[in-house]
């Protein structure tokens, strides 16, 4: 399984591109903000910071653009 460890602006590796297959598969703004940004490529830029926060948005979460344990409960979910 990936790395579901905190992921945050800067942040690379395996947690990020888990969390950017996971907002793409959300669909919506969130993924069409990725898409823009240029998807999955395990860097979380500002594109993903964007994206992230438009899921927590969506999803009622605390908008800060970090995916941290809440975060990633409700990626995992869908």
């Amino acid at each position: 399984m990936a790395d579901l460890s905190t992921v945050k602006q800067d942040s690379r590796g395996s947690g990020v591109r888990r969390a950017q297959g996971l907002i793409l598969a959300y669909g919506g703004a969130p993924a069409a903000r990725l898409k823009s940004a240029g998807g999955i490529d395990g860097i979380f830029g500002p594109g993903s910071t964007a994206a992230v926060k438009l899921f927590q948005k969506a999803k009622s979460l605390l908008v800060d653009g970090i995916v941290g344990p809440k975060t990633w409960s409700r990626l995992v979910k869908g």
